[in-house]
Order: structure tokens, then C-alpha cells, then sequence
């Protein structure tokens, strides 16, 4: 299974959402970006990222997350395995947040 590339999704989702139109706060676009091979093979969408989200995500197999929240918002202090945001794992998941960007 080829996928699609990770750049042709970035570049559609940035085209409907554009980054331009976020305010200087906030936090969107790519937030994690994965080790290669740089393809989406399926995407979830969702409007926050939940550990349960997360959860449904890695059973369906989803590799890249669009969530409409960004679930990385502040900077992280730390990484563990007790919040959502940190068990997203880099290694095979894609997310991206368009908060504030629909026009």
C-alpha cells in the first residue's frame, strides 16, 4: 500500500485551512512530524484529540490525525505516557490541527 504523501495532504489540508489566517497565538499546521516513510494510509478526523480518540485511532490502524483543536498547544515540559498529547507516537502518526484557519 503506496499511500498518499504526507506533503500532497499537508498541502490540501493548508489550502482549504491556510495557515495565514491562524492568529499569532495559536497553534496549527503539521504538529508532529513522523519518521519515514513520510505517507498517509488512513486519516481520523476529530475535534479534540482524546486519549480514547487516540485510542480508536491506533486500533483502526489511522495514521494521521486531523484534529480540529491542537492538542499541542503550550510548550511540553515533559513526556509521558499520563497525557494524550504525550503518547502520540512519532514514529507512525501524523497530526495536524487547523484551529482558526477555516475562513
Amino acid at each position: 500500500m503506496a499511500g498518499v504523501a504526507l506533503k500532497k495532504v499537508v498541502n490540501v489540508l493548508e489550502s482549504i485551512a491556510p495557515l495565514k489566517l491562524a492568529g499569532d497565538w495559536d497553534n496549527v499546521g503539521l504538529l508532529v512530524e513522523p519518521s519515514a516513510p513520510h505517507h498517509v494510509y488512513k486519516m481520523m478526523l476529530t475535534n479534540d484529540l482524546t486519549l480514547p480518540v487516540l485510542q480508536e485511532c491506533i486500533q483502526k490502524d489511522c495514521n494521521f490525525i486531523l484534529s480540529y483543536h491542537p492538542p499541542i498547544f503550550r510548550a511540553l515540559k515533559r513526556l509521558r505516557q499520563t497525557d494524550v498529547k504525550e503518547q502520540i507516537d512519532r514514529k507512525s502518526t501524523r497530526l495536524n490541527s487547523s484551529h482558526r484557519c477555516i475562513s
